[in-house]
């Protein structure tokens, strides 16, 4: 039996909002970031309701900057790898006509980008946001959200109030 090569994960930024830690929840999978991610980080931190986890994810990132260069891949803790790659306006026409040159769809560009160059692993685009995971879908790129989280943030429904 073939083992199965491990897979590409591109990530939106929203996850690592949700989750600054996200990148090693990817276990031996390979997780590429769009520069473009730092970007929308950097102006997430003058939002008071995103500062905070913005800011860790940047300081989470830069863990991995100290250790290697994130162009060339950065070890995860499960055996993967963190890269940071880029894409050119040119590239767009390998997407769809029609698709706006914003961040979002420069991460499914990356994502188009290395599933072309990867023809023999799995490429998923992973977003919390339904648009950009339905754009990556109609570009024939898999997508799905960002699972790791959801049970950390799932309500108790007890509260501890102390009565003096």
């Amino acid at each position: 039996m073939q083992q199965e090569k491990p897979k590409i994960c591109v990530l939106d930024t929203n996850l690592l909002v949700d989750d600054p830690e996200a990148i090693n929840n990817f276990e031996e999978n390979d997780v590429w970031l769009h520069g473009a991610v730092f970007e929308e980080l950097d102006g997430l931190k003058r939002k008071p309701d995103k500062a905070y986890d913005a800011r860790a994810a940047i300081r989470y990132i830069n863990e991995y900057a100290e250790k290697g260069w994130l162009n060339d891949g950065v070890p995860t803790p499960g055996g993967g790898k963190l890269f940071v790659g880029f894409t050119l306006d040119s590239e767009f026409d390998l997407l769809p006509v029609g698709l706006e040159k914003n961040n979002d769809n420069r991460m499914i560009l990356l994502a188009k980008k290395l599933q072309m160059a990867n023809p023999d692993r799995q490429v998923i685009f992973v977003s919390n946001d339904i648009a950009p995971r339905s754009k990556a879908n109609a570009c024939r790129i898999f997508s799905e959200p960002y699972k790791h989280n959801l049970i950390d943030k799932i309500y108790t429904g007890t509260k501890i109030i102390d009565l003096v």
